[in-house]
């Protein structure tokens, strides 16, 4: 017999030896700290436990208590804490019930047009139907308050805190429909930095708080990550949303490179630059992480991650975490080189003493093997760079070889042959240790 009929009339006959009470076993509960990224698990919750940015720390912690903040502009290095500097003012701001409706969390590196200013920030869509009983909250352009028929107050006094409260309180539920028989109604289009304009559904008659809502400054907050990144017309177009909405929405850009944001946007903002983090600061976290998540570290274990990090802490936790899944816990030298995807001082010795020795065949044939490993030509000139800077050559041999490799990254990105270019400083290298002797 076919495991199902030939004809879909037919009944399906099922085998009765087949135990059809059997349930599979439930999914064993996992821990959601466990899998979380220790980037995002240990990311600071306050403006004033950001490492190593104490002024711009002073001064937000004053704007948060005089409720006085103005536009932001972030900038600095990849990993010194702009981002999670943004995301603790805002969680000291709102509290989790206003949080969603307050906060706007947008990176400017997936959509960087004009249609992400006007369709993401300053528009937002709404629904359409018809509703029997509800409550309509706008802002001074939007009428009243109204339940039915029923003008409670007009909408300039209302308080958008209760509102949010009786909401999570469900004595009003979000509704998704147009108003059609009602005299006042809502635009399908929202205006997301324009204000609260809010449709309610009456569940019932709200009793009197028993609590008084958490104070919350009374505007919005957008945080535009990787700013720098948006097109020229976007950045235009986000100075004209800047000034018809600052006086409900406060904005946060968030770039590496200040120089690419325009200056008439940058103006408007005030400008916080984050600098690298020291080996103190690095120190401090890495330590942090290590007694909190009970790990076996080697002696130099830390000042390699920090090295290795050049000030970026987000690097070095990952860096830590990534060198912690390898070998149950226990971190070594070896590990963290591997993890960290740098060249090993001993893969690149050979190709070193070539170049002090004056070889150019051992040069030649170092430079071979190194690529042929699969090492890139951009790592290679990375930690021959920084052994030329620690060794014995003079200054101005120094300063050679820094133009010299500034030129070949260059020439790298464009698309240069690996091993001509790394042959090229090699060259450069070698004659400034032959100039010592």
């Amino acid at each position: 017999m076919p495991p199902f009929p030939a004809n879909s009339d037919d009944p399906i006959v099922l085998d009765d030896s087949v135990d059809m009470d059997l349930e599979p076993a439930p999914p064993a509960a996992v821990d959601s700290s466990s899998t979380q990224p220790w980037v995002e698990k240990y990311r600071p919750k306050s403006v004033t436990s950001v490492k190593h940015q104490n002024a711009t720390s002073t001064s937000l912690q004053s704007a948060i208590q005089t409720n006085q903040l103005p536009h932001l502009l972030f900038y600095g290095p990849p990993g010194t804490g702009k981002t999670s500097m943004a995301l603790a003012l805002t969680h000291q701001l709102y509290p989790s019930s206003l949080y969603k409706g307050r906060v706007l969390e947008m990176n400017a590196s997936d959509e960087r047009g004009l249609s992400t200013v006007r369709n993401k920030i300053k528009v937002r869509h709404m629904g359409a139907d018809t509703v029997e009983e509800v409550a309509v909250v706008g802002n001074d352009d939007h009428g009243a308050v109204t339940h039915g028929q029923n003008v409670f107050q007009p909408a300039s006094r209302v308080d958008v805190q209760v509102v949010g409260w009786l909401v999570e309180q469900q004595h009003f539920r979000i509704g998704e429909q147009r108003l059609r028989q009602q005299h006042a109604e809502l635009p399908s289009r929202r205006d997301f930095a324009h204000g609260p304009k809010v449709l309610l559904k009456w569940n019932a008659p709200p009793p009197p708080p028993t609590s008084p809502p958490t104070p919350a400054p009374p505007y919005k907050i957008i945080i535009l990550d990787e700013a720098d990144t948006l097109t020229k017309d976007a950045q235009s177009a986000l100075r004209r949303v800047i000034e018809a909405h600052s006086r409900v929405t406060r904005f946060c850009l968030i770039c590496n490179y200040v120089t690419r944001i325009i200056t008439p946007l940058a103006s408007r903002c005030s400008k916080f630059r984050f600098t690298p983090l020291p080996e103190s600061a690095i120190f401090e976290k890495l330590n942090e992480i290590i007694d909190g998540e009970a790990l076996k570290v080697d002696e130099g274990v830390i000042p390699l991650i920090s090295k290795l990090s050049g000030g970026d802490l987000r690097s070095a936790v990952t860096t830590l975490q990534s060198a912690s899944q390898l070998n149950g816990k226990h971190v070594t030298k070896d590990i963290v080189l591997q993890t960290s995807g740098d060249i090993p001082e001993s893969d690149l010795q050979p190709f070193v003493s070539s170049l002090k020795s004056s070889n150019y065949d051992s040069m030649q044939q170092s430079v071979t093997d190194l690529i042929a490993d699969g090492w890139s030509g951009q790592l290679i000139l990375k930690g021959l760079s920084e052994m030329v800077m620690d060794s014995e050559m003079k200054d101005l041999g120094k300063a050679e070889v820094a133009v010299k490799v500034g030129e070949a990254d260059r020439r790298l990105i464009e698309g240069g042959e690996e091993w001509l270019v790394v042959m090229d400083v090699g060259g450069c290298v070698m004659g400034g240790f032959r100039s010592e002797n």
